[in-house]
């Protein structure tokens, strides 16, 4: 369709069944929608008769003009030209953008699990071929290893064989040291694979002993010295001697470091306890707790005596800020204490603020100046001074004759207590005490250490002094110990990189054992850098894993199946984490999307269906101008609105050809009917379609062919070529190689290496085996059939009848007879009978012998022929020249040829024998839809084959093997191999295995397979259901429609119950799958039907506003009319005996006789069905095409005349 619409002439296989009209329909459609005209070419009317059926589904039939016959009555065009004008519902163009929103919404959902899960990842693999390949290494006993992603040589697709390689190595590397030392050699990490790599092993070792020697000269001169330690312990040594350098001289002389250490921080704790309560007391004025006061005291007092004591014995620093402070504590503390009874009888009524208030207002004073006032005065007094101590009384209401000895009180002990009130507030912040006690505790903390030397060291203190001056000593010496070491290090540190130990080496207590036990191992070193040197290898593809597993003496083979399993299963684990689609993929919603999608893009067909409809309709002139005599609207509408019209056909095309092209866009003619109705003046449409192109001469084609622009010839050069007939007619008896091919017009396009395209789907055949030859051998298995849920049974069936070839008449009699005996098995049959049937010879005088002989059984039983018409089709019998664009539900092959009365196979098999023979045999063994039965009196052996034998007798002889075989080939078989890609299906098909179910790999014969067909327990000769994965077939689908459910939608009109089984959720969630599979199973074999996909309703008004159509111009029936009409009873056939066959097709009289009956019981009557009866009627049972056409036309005459009202 796409090169179609983008003007290019190509030429379209069609094998047989491939949908070829339905393509051609498209492209149609396509066309008119792009405002193109077309020219559609058939040469015979059948092929037109179902494009046209196509496209008025589509509903545009009205705008395609059909003009296949040489002789179209003008009335039927007129009618065609009438149907055009039809109107047609308004469009909401608005819808299809929506639509196409939505759909694109759907498809990226849709199109994204399929990119994301086949997407070739930086590894090399996609996420499916990783899960398949993960399955296949999921066998018992299998490991789960750590692979790490990070940095190295990651594991990828390319360097998966090198990692089993390297892991086979190792192994066997391994194999060669497991009997050594490996409790030694484990610390020798080198991979570097050298011949002298023991003997440079044997010089470091010997290097760094020599080192490690000097080493111990100077540790033994330390020694001597007779330190305190143990010299041998390094760091206890160095701290030892550092120790005994940073001791303070005054400190190494002190005899009593204990009592030094402790008084000091007593002081500074006792002295910081003092400054915290002095802090508190600040916002406390006077009213302080008599218990806190005495604490204070006595921490005054004990830091006060501690100083004392400690100056006495020289270990007191200097601190008087702190002697200070703690004198003025006192002093606080004392005047604090001493008041502490008036302090506690004044804060009952008074505020303690009031002391200050005393300086200025001597409340005793006062007190006593209101008891000496007079007894008027009195009063007043009292009045002044209540006024006056009222701020400072707890309770202004308090009665005066109770304030008397508090009064006192306050005057008393007021001046004092005002005097040291300033002391705590003066050490809120005090940084010369802070940093004396500070110093203090310094002090302590270096008597501290001096301790913890003495303790850690084991020194008598009195011999502290002498350790310290041992120290000077040792530390000249150590400064040459550590060059020796450093010396040593070297080495050691040389041997280390060159073993890549993980050892430390600077240590003689470790590196002298070590280097003594490695001198014994020598003999396996050098295996064992190569186990390393594997090992390095594994290791570096991210498998540190597999060592211990190598080491452990896991089973080789199942070691490299864990090492795969776990490379896959990191791979899959990454591709999930970095891909959202796969990520969050659920199966339900994933078949969800599909559901959508599938319903979103059939109502954008339908959509499409009512804008092409809409267009057309739009396209034709609204307001023809039809006052101008001899305009092309005159003409038109006077042709249309004329009882009679008198030109003809061909001029009236003429004669509107701009206004013709608009109504009816396209034409539907033959080859003849194209010169003779279209002038060459006509407008060139814009493109041509020939369909059966291989049965049409060139010089058919070429006058359509020069009235276009561009071409697409659709046709298969596998099936019959234009024949021509010499010297004999078709209706003699004569051999049938009268006949010869001639070129067909799709040859001389192939000859001119015309683009080309192909048709693959095949749709035609309900059982692959109908079709499975023909794909093989004449297609080369290009067709994309589908296979069908009775698939373990072939459709191909094979008769043998002992019959014989009478070489004089051409006919095998006996074949013949078994052939209309199985006609009258079926037809007679309640169910057979709704099965149409064809039936093919292999030669024109086998077809006569079978049309004879069913024509006599007619006459033996007339409830035969009323069976016959029960039929959903007309029953034909033709042969490998005339079947060409048949099909039936059944098809009786009758091969004819066979052995004669002597038992001889004469080798000459009529149009088989010639070139071009097989394409005759390939046009009969595709046309059944349901069944094939072959009757033949010979065996495929019976054909003897020499280097001169045609391929067509080649061909014929391997379709007979084909049916003995029962439709299948030699080399076939149920079983498809699997190969690695497929371990999925492997997976489920033993998985369902161990559930009970039988299954078959890639059910069909074509490139299409369903993945998994789950065999039928209770009915072993079918599939009960059908797996589809999304596997390679998923992937290699490139359009969503067929991929998500075009295909499946074909199989389930097959019959098939089908279900998906998606990979990622078989991975993550196995369990869960296979419970929805033996699910469905359950239910399809408790209910024997399955509900399937849902039916979705599509509106077939999709698009169109809601506006009521216009009229057309067909008037509807009236009541009256519908009242009036008569129930439809058949003609009653009475057969005549011994009519002479020219008289009753020839003699005009007698036809009109006995046709007028038929005519009058039956009409109105389809042509063909009139001349059928008649010919029963008259007992005529077969007519040449000539004769045939003679009594068409005169039945013709004899149907108008009787029309019109003439007898």
């Amino acid at each position: 369709m796409r090169a179609a619409g983008e003007g290019r002439t190509f030429v379209m296989h069609g094998p047989p069944g491939t949908g070829k009209s339905q393509t051609i329909t498209n492209i149609i459609s396509n066309a008119l929608y792009n405002g193109k005209t077309v020219l559609f070419v058939a040469e015979k009317r059948a092929a037109l008769e179902v494009v046209q059926k196509r496209l008025e589904e589509v509903g545009i039939g009205n705008h395609c003009l059909e003009l296949h016959s040489n002789k179209t009555e003008k009335s039927k065009v007129i009618d065609q030209l009438k149907s055009s004008l039809a109107k047609c519902q308004p469009l909401d163009e608005s819808k299809a953008q929506q639509l196409l929103s939505e759909i694109d919404a759907q498809k990226k959902k849709l199109d994204a699990y399929v990119t994301e899960l086949h997407k070739e990842r930086s590894f090399g693999l996609s996420a499916y071929e990783a899960i398949s390949r993960f399955e296949a290494h999921d066998v018992p006993g299998v490991r789960d290893l750590r692979v790490d992603l990070e940095g190295g040589l990651k594991p990828k697709a390319s360097n998966l064989a090198d990692i089993e390689e390297a892991v086979r190595d190792a192994y066997q590397a391994f194999s060669l040291v497991q009997d050594a030392d490996i409790d030694t050699l484990q610390h020798v990490r080198t991979g570097c694979i050298a011949a002298s790599v023991a003997s440079d092993t044997e010089d470091m070792i010997a290097d760094l002993r020599s080192k490690v020697r000097a080493y111990r000269g100077f540790e033994d001169q330390l020694k001597a010295l007779g330190l305190p330690i143990d010299t041998a312990d390094e760091r206890r040594r160095d701290s030892f001697i550092g120790a005994m350098l940073s001791i303070d001289d005054r400190m190494s002389k002190e005899n009593d470091l204990p009592s030094v250490e402790s008084g000091l921080r007593s002081i500074s704790d006792r002295v910081e306890a003092v400054l915290r309560d002095l802090r508190a007391y600040a916002d406390l004025g006077f009213n302080i707790n008599p218990a806190d006061i005495d604490r204070t005291q006595a921490s005054v007092r004990d830091a006060q005596e501690e100083i004392s004591s400690a100056v006495s014995r020289g270990f007191m620093i200097d601190s008087p800020e702190t002697v200070r402070m703690l004198d003025e504590a006192r002093r606080f503390c004392t005047a604090v204490s001493g008041a502490r009874q008036d302090i506690g009888e004044v804060a009952k009524l008074w505020k303690l603020d009031v002391f200050r208030f005393n300086e200025s207002y001597n409340l005793a004073q006062e007190y006593s100046a209101v008891g000496r006032a007079g007894f008027f005065g009195k009063g007043k007094a009292r009045k002044a001074f209540m006024k006056a101590a009222a701020p400072y009384l707890r309770n202004p209401d308090t009665p005066f004759d109770s304030l008397s000895s508090s009064s006192d009180a306050i005057s008393r002990i007021g001046p004092g207590l005002l005097a040291v009130a300033s002391v705590p507030a003066g050490y809120r912040d005090s940084p010369g005490v802070g940093a004396e006690v500070e110093k203090l505790r310094e002090r302590s903390r270096m008597a501290s250490a001096a301790q913890s030397a003495i303790r850690d060291y084991g020194i008598d203190p009195r011999d502290l002094g002498r350790c310290r001056e041992l120290a000077v000593t040792a530390g000249g010496i150590l400064s040459q110990l550590k060059s020796a070491r450093e010396s040593m290090n070297a080495s050691a540190s040389a041997l280390a990189e060159y073993l890549d130990t993980d050892l430390d080496l600077s240590d003689p207590a470790v590196s002298l054992p070590f280097c003594d036990k490695l001198e014994a191992q020598m003999p396996k070193l050098f295996d064992w850098t190569n186990w390393n040197h594997y090992a390095g290898k594994v290791s570096g593809y991210g498998l540190q894993s597999v060592l211990p597993e190598i080491r452990n003496g896991t089973d080789p083979e199942l070691l490299v199946d864990s090492v795969y399993r776990s490379i896959y299963k990191t791979f899959i684990t990454a591709v999930r984490q970095e891909s959202e689609a796969l990520r969050m993929f659920s199966s339900s919603t994933f078949e969800g999307f599909i559901r959508k999608f599938r319903k979103l893009d059939q109502t954008y067909t339908q959509l499409n269906r009512n804008a092409l409809k809409y267009k057309l309709a739009m396209n034709v002139p609204k307001n023809m101008d039809d006052s101008i005599s001899g305009s092309e609207a005159y003409i038109l509408n006077k042709a249309v609105n004329s009882s009679r019209i008198r030109k003809s056909i061909r001029t009236l095309l003429s004669e509107v050809p701009n206004i013709l092209p608009k109504l009816c866009p396209c034409f539907l003619m033959s080859p003849q009917s194209v010169s003779q109705y279209i002038t060459m003046d006509y407008p060139r449409f814009d493109l041509v379609i020939f369909d059966e192109s291989s049965q049409i001469t060139t010089s058919k084609a070429i006058g359509a062919l020069g009235r276009a622009e561009n071409a697409v010839i659709a046709g298969d050069s596998k099936q019959l070529p234009p024949t021509s007939f010499f010297q004999k007619k078709i209706e003699s008896d004569d051999d049938d190689d009268d006949q010869i091919d001639v070129d067909s017009f799709l040859d001389d396009c192939l000859a001119l290496n015309m683009p080309e395209t192909y048709l693959e789907w095949h749709y035609r055949s309900r059982h692959e085996s109908l079709i499975a030859f023909s794909n093989r051998m004449f297609y080369g298995g290009k067709m994309l059939t589908f296979p069908s849920p009775n698939d373990l049974e072939t459709k191909v069936g094979m008769r043998f009848v002992p019959g014989v070839y009478e070489r004089g008449k051409r006919c095998n009699p006996i074949e013949a007879k078994a052939v209309i005996n199985e006609v009258y098995r079926r037809v007679m049959d309640d169910t057979l009978v709704k099965q149409s049937i064809g039936i093919i010879a292999f030669s024109i005088s086998q077809q006569t012998c079978i049309q004879d002989m069913l024509d006599d059984m007619i006459k033996r039983d007339s409830k035969l022929f009323d069976r016959l018409n029960m039929m959903p089709e007309e029953m034909f019998i033709k042969n490998l020249e005339t079947v060409q664009g048949d099909e039936r539900d059944v098809i009786l092959f009758s091969i004819g040829y066979g052995p004669d009365s002597k038992g001889h196979v004469y080798q000459n098999f009529g149009p088989i024998n010639r070139d071009g023979g097989q394409r005759r045999l390939n046009v009969a063994v595709s046309r059944a839809r349901s069944e094939m039965i072959v009757f033949t009196s010979m065996k495929y052996t019976d054909i003897a084959l020499t280097s001169s034998s045609s391929k067509g007798v080649r061909d014929m002889r391997e379709f007979l093997r084909f049916a003995e075989n029962r439709g299948h080939f030699p080399d076939s078989s149920a079983d498809a191999p699997v190969a690695e890609g497929t371990m999925i299906l492997t997976d489920i098909a033993e998985t369902l295995k161990d559930n009970g179910y039988s299954s078959h790999y890639n059910v069909g014969t074509s490139q299409f397979k369903v993945d998994i067909g789950v065999i039928d327990p209770d009915n072993p000769s079918d599939y009960i259901l059908g797996i589809l994965s999304d596997g390679e077939s998923y992937r290699a689908s490139e359009n969503t429609r067929d991929r998500e459910y075009a295909r499946a939608d074909v199989l389930r009109g097959l019959g098939w119950n089908l279900m998906h089984v998606w990979s990622v959720d078989w991975y993550f969630n196995k369990q869960k799958a296979l419970e929805n599979i033996l699910s469905r199973l359950k239910d399809l074999r408790e209910n024997r039907t399955d509900a399937g996909e849902e039916s979705q309703e599509i509106d077939p008004n999709y698009g169109l506003k809601d506006a009521p159509p216009e009229e057309t111009g067909k008037p509807e029936a009236s009541e009256t009319e519908l009242s009036n009409s008569v129930a439809y009873v058949p003609a009653a056939i009475t057969v005549l005996e011994g009519v002479s066959p020219d008289l009753a097709v020839s003699n005009v009289d007698f036809i009109g006789k006995y046709a007028s009956e038929i005519i009058e019981a039956e009409s109105p009557i389809n042509e063909t069905y009139l001349v059928k009866l008649y010919c029963r009627k008259v007992g005529i049972k077969r007519l040449s095409e000539a004769k045939r056409n003679m009594l068409q036309y005169r039945l013709r005459n004899i149907f108008i005349l009787m029309s019109n009202g003439d007898s």
